[in-house]
């Protein structure tokens, strides 16, 4: 007997892989030594929400992709917008196929980075899943692969700000991916757990990267400053105060990042303003001279006079995108030719009986 397979997802299935995943975390940080009472405890959170159960019911949601940017970064490099250093590079580590067309507002980012008359504020406005990283990535790599420093470096060239650690921890491995294999445009990732020394880091069990594409200690950050330096706001604090840490600041700083922008708001968005403000002044720059991007999911408002003003930038220089969804247009419902109740559908044979497999009713043969 063989039972014919099938892709789609069985939604039941899966709602109670997820319920019992859940359980078993809700029993993982609620240990109880007796096994009767621990099976107990399970039922009633597996329950209904009337019964005291912990997991809810299923929400679906359509999830669409963003709207076609219509170009490739093949396309990009013959009109000469992107570098080919970049497109090799993220082929080379299959990030990013070069034939593969981009987002609308990932396309939109890299052309104002490349083609404005000087750098640019641009902020991308795109809701989960639609590809926000890689819009200003796309933009600072760009540049860094496209012109790499060959003289001492004079501190860092670009400063990618995450509001916390978590953020940060999760986003460098990304960048790390795409910058993996080369050593033109060199990455450090700089928080409270990163190594003083290789002692220190050997103690700590922190990896070694041995393809010079990233940084491993301060004290080797610090001798030679990276291209990109991935921090969050409160260690960058902390290194405009240390007299060591001097040496990330200099006039090669060319951009700054600023992700999950819509956690900055109130005091903590004058803070920010007045930290990069400081930034600017112990690299020798001025606002006009740094490209400045940002991205956020769910910041509303009117988000150019904010980003002027975060920035310190005229309105006029911001350029604020929106990541727009593609709804796909289905076609027109034709009905069935004939109707079909209930009481018409027909019963299996008694020798090709139906099972239920992957969500799907079929005939077992």
């Amino acid at each position: 007997m063989q039972l014919e397979t099938s892709l789609q997802i069985d939604a039941l299935r899966t709602r109670a892989a997820v319920e019992d995943r859940l359980v078993e975390m809700a029993s993982a940080g609620n240990y109880l030594r007796s096994p009767e009472l621990t099976q107990r405890v399970s039922e009633i959170w597996q329950a209904s929400d009337g019964e005291g159960g912990c997991t809810s019911e299923v929400f679906v949601e359509g999830i669409f992709p963003a709207a076609d940017g219509g170009a490739s970064l093949n396309d990009l490099v013959t009109r000469g917008v992107v570098a080919p250093a970049l497109r090799d590079q993220l082929a080379r580590t299959r990030m990013l196929p070069p034939a593969r067309r981009l987002y609308e507002h990932q396309r939109l980012a890299i052309e104002i980075a490349a083609t404005a008359p000087r750098p640019p504020v641009v902020v991308i406005r795109a809701g989960t899943g639609l590809g926000k990283t890689e819009s200003f990535l796309l933009p600072l790599l760009n540049r860094a692969l496209g012109q790499p420093r060959r003289a001492p470096a004079r501190g860092v060239r670009a400063i990618v700000l995450y509001p916390m650690n978590a953020l940060v921890n999760d986003q460098v491995q990304r960048l790390h991916g795409w910058l993996h294999g080369q050593s033109d445009c060199r990455l450090f990732h700089f928080t409270g757990e990163t190594p003083e020394d290789d002692k220190d880091a050997d103690r700590k069990g922190y990896p070694r990267w041995d393809d010079g594409s990233r940084l491993r200690t301060r004290v080797q950050a610090r001798a030679n400053p990276p291209d990109i330096l991935v921090t969050n706001y409160s260690m960058l604090e902390y290194m405009l105060i240390r007299p060591q840490d001097a040496p990330f600041f200099g006039a090669d700083l060319e951009a700054v990042v600023l992700d999950e922008m819509h956690l900055y708001s109130g005091t903590l968005a004058a803070e920010i303003a007045l930290l990069l403000r400081r930034v600017l002044l112990r690299a020798g720059r001025r606002p006009d001279e740094v490209m400045f991007l940002g991205a956020s999911a769910t910041l509303g408002g009117d988000l150019r006079a904010f980003s002027a003003d975060l920035f310190t930038r005229d309105q006029t220089d911001v350029t604020v995108i929106e990541g727009r969804r593609s709804r796909p247009v289905f076609a027109e419902a034709v009905p069935p030719a004939a109707s079909l109740s209930p009481p018409g559908v027909p019963e299996p044979a008694p020798d090709r009986p139906f099972l239920v497999a992957d969500g799907l009713v079929e005939a077992v043969s």
